[in-house]
């Protein structure tokens, strides 16, 4: 089943994602992992994720909760301020374990890459991560999220709390869906303390991202164009983030400069489609 296990890793990496990342939730769709089955980036809330297959929900179940294990294990106490906004451990810990496991997920899909292209793309994040380390790269994305905070509210175009409430009931409803056994198994795993702290915080940088992405890339009809531009502004807002270190051994060897030098690669080697 080689052909379809790079797209049944993606859609396992895809799906942790949406139980537990902070970036973007993920919906699933098209059919059973190994047939061809793609993962659909959404931060639509209305979005209703189908059924897939139960191996693919188990593994991005499991490596979801150890995620948000992590988070809900460190401390609450603030180490940083981006922009002035506080940025915890948790929120730290919670980033270095998405680095791990976004790293490992690179590694098996450089290993069954069927062309070059996509082996380049691949190799390229892969070694640009492994290049910044983890730490810089985890320091890196909670800048950037904080970043795009401080822009939406800038704009006015922020979530409110009771955009966050919405989104992560539709959440809680949809996850059910895809695998009746889902919230009893954040219960087991979690408790409630999963839908009261870890997802909202999650949901808040999910919905910032997509109305601050609608919003730059309005009227941009060209998706290379578009992608540039979101690029640009993250390269800009990343730069001139003001960032201050509360707790400087809780970085380990991350430090302001390595983030956000990682970050400035990073969007340069998307902006080109890397």
């Amino acid at each position: 089943m080689k052909s379809g296990s790079g797209s049944c890793r993606k859609l396992a990496r895809d799906l942790r994602v949406a139980l537990g990342a902070a970036a973007t939730v993920v919906v699933i769709t098209a059919a059973a992992c190994g047939s061809g089955a793609n993962a659909l980036s959404s931060q639509n809330p209305s979005a209703t994720p189908l059924n897939e297959s139960s191996s693919t929900v188990t593994a991005a179940k499991v490596a979801g909760i150890a995620a948000a294990h992590a988070y809900l294990s460190a401390s609450d106490t603030a180490i940083l301020t981006v922009n002035g906004a506080e940025v915890s451990a948790r929120d730290l810990a919670f980033q270095l374990q998405e680095t791990r496991d976004d790293l490992a997920g690179l590694e098996a899909e450089i290993a069954e890459a069927t062309s070059s292209a996509s082996l380049e793309r691949l190799q390229s994040r892969f070694d640009l991560i492994q290049a910044a380390g983890i730490e810089n790269v985890a320091l890196g994305s909670l800048i950037t999220y904080e970043g795009w905070y401080a822009e939406a509210t800038r704009l006015g175009i922020a979530p409110s709390d009771s955009d966050i409430a919405a989104y992560v009931d539709h959440f809680r409803t949809t996850m059910n869906k895809v695998d009746l056994g889902f919230e009893q198994g954040v219960a087991d795993a979690l408790g409630d303390v999963y839908w009261t702290d870890f997802l909202p915080r999650q949901a808040r940088y999910a919905l910032v991202k997509k109305s601050l992405t609608e919003e730059e890339t309005k009227g941009i009809t060209d998706l290379n164009e578009a992608g540039r531009a979101w690029a640009e502004l993250q390269i800009d807002l990343v730069d001139n983030a003001s960032v201050k270190i509360l707790d400087p051994a809780a970085l380990g060897s991350a430090t302001v400069e390595g983030a956000k030098s990682y970050v400035d690669q990073y969007q340069q080697l998307v902006a080109v489609g890397g």
